[in-house]
């Protein structure tokens, strides 16, 4: 949608099909972590149908399932950026969350000085700081600098004939999307 917008020369129209993806990153973000929180264990039990990996790894699931705002909004800001013909942008958010999430592995992993170690959890603390980390600096290029697409607050109020329109053109890959990211 957002490239449609740009195409037609509407970078208005494109700023408000991408505030729209950002609210229903929150919406969505919400509908996956309450049940991740509650039911972690059950779901890694469900996989694995092993109680090994559900004692070893429910933390880390728990943190990832509940944590998920930085994810969606890392993939879905990634897609308004690439939409607008800045994959430049999308690129160096990937970079920025990656360095941050493999400096920081290590350091909660196995703990170092003042940070303990965490183990397994510790992963999953290193991948939500380094996925916010990229968000905050998408946050930044779509409401500092704008380049092509700049959001303004008032784009943040719910627009429902978008939000309509974009369920009904990303539900497919969505969907897609999410299967291969829970497995």
């Amino acid at each position: 949608m957002v490239a449609r917008r740009i195409g037609e020369g509407d970078r208005d129209a494109a700023a408000r099909a991408g505030a729209q993806v950002i609210l229903l990153a929150l919406v969505m973000s919400v509908v996956i972590a309450v049940p991740g929180y509650f039911f972690a264990e059950d779901i890694l039990r469900l996989m694995a149908r092993d109680q090994s990996v559900a004692a070893t790894g429910h933390q880390f699931t728990r943190l990832m399932l509940t944590a998920n705002l930085p994810i969606l909004l890392l993939w879905m800001l990634n897609g308004i950026f690439r939409g607008a013909g800045d994959a430049a942008t999308a690129m160096r958010a990937l970079w920025i969350a990656n360095a941050v999430n493999i400096v920081l592995c290590p350091l909660f992993i196995f703990g170092w000085g003042p940070v303990p170690a965490f183990g397994v959890l510790g992963s999953g603390i290193a991948t939500t700081i380094g996925r916010s980390t990229g968000v905050v600096y998408q946050l930044w290029n779509l409401f500092e600098v704008g380049k092509i697409v700049k959001i303004r607050l008032q784009h943040l109020r719910p627009q429902w004939d978008i939000v309509v329109r974009l369920l009904k053109l990303s539900a497919g890959s969505t969907g897609q999307y999410l299967i291969a990211s829970a497995s």
